[in-house]
């Protein structure tokens, strides 16, 4: 229970800025490499994976798609009203 304590406290100065009073009871600075590790862990962990990024933009290909044939279907049909009257 004690040691419990002591982190909280830790995380307390430590999120105040208070490096010196955390340092007091035990906190121990990280290394460089230790903070570059986590900050791109941190970093990949909000970015998208590859996997991710390329069902993204298939999903939006085949909507697109679908609009466009939509669209083109639409098209056609008005071309063939417009030829039914002409003829007519």
């Amino acid at each position: 229970e004690e040691t419990e304590r002591r982190e909280r406290w830790i995380e307390h100065y430590l999120a105040a800025g208070d490096i010196e009073k955390a340092k007091e009871l035990g906190y121990v600075d990280k290394a460089d490499w230790q903070v570059h590790m986590e900050q791109e862990a941190e970093e990949e962990a909000v970015l998208p994976s590859m996997g991710d990024a390329v069902s993204s933009s298939t999903v939006v290909q085949n909507i697109t798609y679908n609009i466009q044939d939509s669209a083109f279907g639409n098209l056609n049909s008005i071309n063939e009203e417009m030829d039914d009257l002409l003829d007519d």
